[in-house]
């Protein structure tokens, strides 16, 4: 038997990499298996948050605004102001 995982292998668990032998370890044992649900778990939430952070438009926005600082300009103002844009009509 296996002694418990390392952390590096306990995300290798998490990401479906791991090797037979450690999948079969967290199998049979409870710490481990605890473990992996708690990583997987605050691997999500981390995921998660970054997809909300940085979507395309915030990065935008940011991007805009670093240029407004460097060169005085409205760029971020302009890009809020900004119509939405529409789907094409199918008529």
């Amino acid at each position: 038997m296996l002694a418990h995982l390392s952390e590096e292998t306990l995300m290798d668990v998490v990401d479906g990499t791991a090797s037979p032998a450690a999948r079969e370890h967290v199998a049979s044992c409870e710490s481990c298996r605890t473990r992996v649900a708690d990583a997987a778990e605050a691997w999500g939430r981390a995921r998660r948050r970054i997809a909300a952070k940085f979507t395309l438009s915030h990065m935008q926005r940011a991007t805009l605004s670093v240029y407004d600082e460097l060169l005085s300009s409205r760029l971020a103002a302009r890009f809020d102001e900004r119509p939405a844009l529409r789907a094409p009509s199918s008529t």
